[in-house]
């Protein structure tokens, strides 16, 4: 999983083998804020400025990182 910090859209870098496969975001808080499935591109315009924690699903693997909302 790979991204840049943005203020518009963020752009997922994901190997074309994922298939079927979540995204959810959560505030550091552990909120879910947003959840989407089979998308590389998020528009979070709408997200307030901070660090953020993304999660990807697919079946039994799950993998997160830290993104960042300028």
């Amino acid at each position: 999983i790979f991204s840049k910090p943005s203020n518009q859209i963020i752009y997922i870098e994901i190997p074309d083998r994922f298939q079927n496969y979540t995204i959810e975001i959560y505030s550091l808080s552990g909120q879910q804020i947003y959840k989407t499935s089979n998308q590389k591109i998020i528009d979070i315009s709408n997200f307030i400025s901070g660090i953020y924690i993304l999660v990807l699903r697919q079946k039994n693997d799950t993998w997160s990182t830290k993104i960042q909302k300028q």
